[in-house]
């Protein structure tokens, strides 16, 4: 029983089991049907559309075939494109394969091509003389072919404007994704940019001429309509990009056509120059690299019709008036590009400019441009997006490799802004001021207050508040502010502006003028910290223009040609400046920004016109000297350390009087005697450790400079003891108490400096400088800076030596002249090779085309038998010389010559002198003055002064008979140059110590001698008691005096009669005779 109820439950189970596994069937089955009927649907629908489309792209196809074609045609050729229209897909892959392919075949061309077949075609039809470049052999009167003709068709009107609107949407996303300049872009970019500009100008379309006036305000709108449409749809954005690509480079990809349509002008003009319009022109067109340099190279006539509509004041009114909007929205870099555009149109059209409203904006906008561009600069923190740009330097972001490319372009416009017609269009206010006629002074002096000395001049005084001043000033604002921030550029620029000296006259001309007539006013908008006051802005450019300028003027153009200054003019110019920075630094501490700022500059131009002055004096005596200033005064806060005292030595040290600086610098030596614990030469008591060296007579350079090489720096500035071995290798007798050594120093000195050795060359003046093939012998740089040492230790033991140096070897010592435009070796090249001096003046002179001389910024010269060919800048031999850069090659090759050639000798003789000399020391001294440091006075003896501060040995005494008889023929009977060979004779050097005999080292002695010199063995009793006995006795009148150089020492016998002595005397120092260093 059981069993059976257990098989009828399995029975139902399973019943209940197939009857679920029917239903699946059934349900899998009804969705296979429902997929099918889906899947047949989609495929009827998919091969219904890939049959419509292709049947509609075959239409458009043969629509558009073999222009030109009736309008209506294309018009509806084009409302099939657009509804076929897919960009960047091809026509193949639009739609998925569903068979073997054949029929794909009949696709042909992509969208995209398909839309520049259609814009050739309206192109074609509605040919004008603007496009003949499409087809040049074309010619068409038939109206039916015109496509705006459509317009005129009721049926077809609102379609039609439809249709233009939606075409030049997808002509203008098309042009986005070209590149121009390249060969397969090039005809598509050509026909996107005609379609713009034909659908957007009327006035290009031929049945308005025929229709007369009537229909062109209606036209006018229509095409408003579709510009702004365009506008809308991101046109400019467009033109900026196909610009950006095109002109971005080396050399620009743009031809003249496409140049002309990409930069939207005539949709400008169409629009009438809206703000709006004008600002977004500015945004997108004017910050694309130099595209009004590429548009007026290959579209002239474009930029003759910009000029005629006025288009720089339009500019220049939208920066104005919408600078917010616009300089919100571009970066530095855009910023310089739009700067250069603005630069250029402003050069371009220069007769647009002569109004003062025209000036005044396009002065503001350039200076509303520059903080822009600054804004792109970095200081000095490094990043790996630091990118360098060419003309700010180190940048924080990547830059656009399209504007690195077209950096010369850039650079090209820039320099128009020291184009003379530019300058003199901006500066035409103080260049019509009259030339100042210098006659008498009147000084004016205020207690406390800055007084200025300035000559009465037909310039009337002027007041800040002038109009034609206040415009001066603005612009005078904008050239600072150019050439603090273009810094890559700010030396042409000023370089620039100092080529143009009348200009640099006439604001000097301004400068006095308004300091006539108002100096408090002038000077309280010093006082206040926020700001320089405007005629400050006049002064600071005036002092970075003349600075080019006077330095590259020769002493012929600057003495005797008076080109631009007249002499007392530079005398009243430096008078003016050396009291400002006095002032600048003792009464205002020169804190500010705007002060240092202004310090910086006219203490340069202050100390180019010191320099000159004391390589060839154009002003009087004791000029530089300010009665404001006392010298104990300063004396007393420079010893306390007071900062302005610091800082006044530091800057301007020819204001304080040269005695006081040479007593300063000795106090510096005695200073540092005493650090170092070495005794005072004068002090004879006082003992200090000593350094011995042995020095043959024969080899006295060469044992000095290993030896003395060998020990510190300290040890040498410490007491150095010499003993000399004569010619048979024998020591001699004496100890040396510094006489030795002094004669040692002497000798050591005449031979290293003497031309023969070829470590120095003399010029035709006999001045000496490093010669440049120095380094043919062994160790030459070693060798200078030995020289270098023992010139610096003479100075530093207050031994004057008679070595004239050269003044721009000592300029280049005293580091006065690092650039080869801010000091001018033109004039001293003549001393060192007045062949090339003569050649580089007719160069600078020459009023041809010195083109014709084919120079470049190179010198070949011939050494050891071959040519070697030095470029004087970088790249230099392929910067070929021009009427532009003469001066800049002048000075140049000259800088060469005096300098570049000298520089490694004159950095080891450098290391070697600052080794015993700190640079502090002497950098308060002028090459001149350094020259009187080590070679002493260029002044005649003063023989009270040397009477006074001369001892005697051996019996004489001041009032004996012969000294009487010596001091009196020195000075009535001897002549000038009488008295600086006896001062020779005795002492090696023929020009006086500085301070005067007191500080000659060691001091001046006369001593009785009535032996031969070789058994005169110096003061002893019994000499001495013979002495007192002897100079009762008169000499045979037979000896000569002699003299000891190392110990100033004059060795003079009893004569019987002056006229005797006088004789023996001027023979002994004239032929040389009893003169000996013993």
């Amino acid at each position: 029983m059981f069993s059976s109820k257990t098989t009828g439950g399995s029975n139902k189970e399973e019943l209940v089991r197939r009857a679920a596994e029917e239903r699946d069937k059934r349900q899998l089955e009804k969705t296979r049907n429902q997929a099918a009927v889906k899947i047949q649907r989609w495929m009827r629908n998919t091969i219904g559309r890939r049959t419509t489309l292709r049947k509609l792209r075959t239409e458009v196809d043969e629509g558009i075939a073999n222009p030109p074609r009736p309008a209506t045609e294309l018009f509806l050729a084009g409302q099939k494109l657009l509804l076929v229209y897919r960009p960047n897909v091809d026509a193949k892959a639009s739609l998925p394969s569903l068979g073997e392919g054949k029929e794909e075949e009949s696709e042909g061309m992509g969208d995209e091509h398909r839309l520049d077949a259609f814009c050739q075609a309206v192109l074609v039809g509605m040919e004008t003389q603007e496009l003949k470049h499409v087809e040049p052999n074309l010619e068409l009167n038939d109206a039916k072919h015109w496509y705006v003709t459509v317009s005129l068709n009721k049926q077809y009107a609102v379609d039609w404007i439809k249709q233009v609107k939606q075409i030049l949407f997808l002509v203008c996303k098309r042009l986005a994704t070209l590149k121009p300049g390249q060969p397969m872009d090039e005809s598509s970019v050509t026909t996107c940019l005609n379609m713009i500009l034909i659908l957007t100008d009327y006035t290009l379309w031929k049945f308005t001429v025929r229709a007369g006036d009537a229909m062109k305000p209606t036209l006018h709108k229509l095409c408003v309509s579709f510009v702004n449409h365009l506008v809308d749809n991101g046109l400019f954005q467009t033109l900026h990009e196909v610009l950006m690509t095109g002109l971005g480079r080396t050399e620009p990809g743009l031809t003249k056509h496409t140049l002309a349509a990409a930069t939207g002008i005539r949709p400008l003009a169409l629009c009438q120059f809206t703000p709006a319009m004008m600002g977004l022109f500015i945004r997108y067109i004017l910050t694309v690299p130099a595209t009004i340099l590429h548009l007026g190279n290959l579209c002239p006539e474009t930029v003759t019709q910009l000029e005629k509509v006025e288009f720089l004041p339009r500019v220049l009114e939208a920066l104005c008036s919408q600078q917010a909007a616009i300089l919100s929205s571009i970066n530095g870099t855009s910023a310089l590009c739009l700067l250069g555009n603005v630069l250029q149109l402003g050069t371009l059209h220069m007769k647009l400019l002569q109004e003062k409203k025209a000036v005044d904006q396009f002065v503001t906008s350039i200076t509303l441009l520059l903080p822009l561009c600054y804004e792109a600069q970095t200081t000095s923190t490094l990043s790996t997006t630091s990118s360098w740009h060419f003309m700010f330097g180190w940048c924080q972001d990547s830059i656009d490799r399209r504007v690195l490319d077209s950096h010369p372009h850039i650079r090209r416009q820039l320099q128009f802004l020291w184009h003379h017609t530019l300058v003199e269009t901006l500066f035409a206010p103080v260049l019509a001021l009259t030339p100042p006629l210098a006659k008498d002074s009147t000084p004016s002096n205020t207690k406390g207050k800055l007084s200025f000395s300035f000559k009465k001049t037909a310039v009337p005084p002027l007041s800040l508040d002038k109009p034609s001043v206040h415009q001066t000033c603005l612009t005078c604002a904008m050239y600072n502010l150019c050439a603090s921030t273009l810094k890559q550029m700010a030396t042409e620029i000023l370089v620039g502006l100092g080529c143009q000296g009348t200009l640099v006259s006439k604001l000097w001309c301004l400068t006095r003028g308004v300091f006539q007539c108002e100096v408090e006013r002038v000077f309280k908008s010093l006082v206040a910290e926020d700001q320089m006051g405007a005629l400050w802005k006049v002064l600071l450019l005036f002092c970075q223009a003349a600075l080019y300028l006077i330095a590259t003027l020769d002493n012929k153009e600057l003495y005797e040609q008076c080109t631009y200054f007249s002499l007392p003019e530079l005398v009243e110019m430096a008078d003016f400046l050396n009291q400002l920075v006095f002032r600048l630094i003792w009464d205002y501490k020169a804190t500010s920004p705007s002060h240092s700022t202004l310090l910086t500059h006219a203490r340069s131009l202050l100390l180019l016109l010191h320099s000159r002055d004391a390589r060839k004096p154009f002003c009087p005596p004791d000029h530089w000297l300010l009665k404001e200033l006392k010298v104990s005064s300063f004396v007393s806060e420079l010893k306390a350390k007071k900062p302005r005292a610091e800082q006044l030595f530091v800057e301007v040290p020819h204001v304080i009087p040269h005695r006081q600086r040479v007593e300063i610098f000795h106090g510096e030596v005695r200073e540092d005697r005493r650090s170092l614990g070495i005794a005072d030469p004068r002090d004879h008591s006082a003992r200090s450790p000593s350094t011995y060296i042995t020095v043959h007579r024969g080899r006295i350079l060469e044992d000095g400079f290993a030896q003395l090489s060998a020990i510190s720096v300290d040890a040498l500035k410490g007491n150095v003891k010499v003993k000399f071995m004569n010619e048979q290798g024998l020591e001699e007798a004496g100890i040396d108490e510094r006489g030795v050594f002094k004669e040692f120093l002497e000798q050591a000195v005449k031979l290293a400096f003497d031309p023969g050795l070829n470590l120095f060359k003399a010029s035709s003046e006999g001045h000496l400088y490093p010669s440049q093939t120095s380094h043919i012998q062994e160790n030459h740089l070693a060798l200078f800076e030995f020289v270098g040492k023992i010139l610096g230790k003479a100075i530093y033991e207050g031994m004057v030596v008679d070595v004239p140096f050269a003044l721009f070897f000592l300029s280049q010592l005293l580091e006065q002249n690092n650039s080869a435009l801010l000091y001018s070796s033109l004039d001293e090249l003549a001393s060192m090779d007045p062949e090339l001096h003569r050649s580089l003046s007719s160069i600078k002179h020459y009023e041809g085309d010195v083109t014709d001389l084919c120079l470049t910024f190179c010198w070949e010269e011939e050494f050891m038998g071959k040519m070697v060919t030095h470029e004087l800048i970088y790249g230099g031999s392929g910067v070929p010389l021009t009427n532009d850069n003469r001066i800049s090659y002048v000075h140049h090759m000259a800088h060469f010559r005096l300098h570049t050639q000298l520089k490694e000798q004159t950095s080891a003789f450098k290391r070697g002198f600052y080794s015993i000399i700190r640079r502090a020391w002497v950098s308060c001294f002028s090459p001149p003055e350094l020259q009187r440091l080590i070679s002493g006075d260029q002044v005649d003896i003063d023989v009270d002064d040397l009477r006074k501060h001369t001892s005697y040995y051996g019996g004489y005494h001041d009032n004996h008979r012969v000294i009487v008889w010596l001091w009196d023929i020195l000075k009535s009977e001897f002549s000038e140059k009488e008295r600086s060979l006896f001062l020779k004779f005795v002492t090696s050097c023929s020009k006086p110590p500085l301070l005067g005999f007191s500080h000659l080292e060691p001091p001046f002695s006369i001593r009785f001698v009535d032996v031969a010199d070789d058994d005169d063995h110096g003061d002893s009793i019994p000499s001495i008691l013979r002495g007192l006995f002897a100079t009762r006795h008169h000499g045979d009148g037979k000896r000569l005096p002699t003299s000891s150089t190392c110990f100033n020492l004059l060795k003079l016998p009893n004569y019987s009669k002056k006229s005797v002595l006088r004789d023996k005397l001027k023979y002994a120092i004239s032929s040389g005779a009893g003169f000996e260093l013993s």
